[in-house]
């Protein structure tokens, strides 16, 4: 029904955003990878 999808769409979002919070979570690792050699 109407609740199972507004659930889904929430589930995809924070999907979405802890995938974000990751890559930048690498991106910020590889740099200080490189500052550190």
């Amino acid at each position: 029904g109407k609740g199972a999808e507004g659930r889904g769409r929430v589930a995809r979002i924070q999907r979405r955003l802890l995938l974000v919070n990751v890559e930048r979570q690498i991106m910020q690792y590889h740099i200080c990878l490189e500052q550190g050699m």
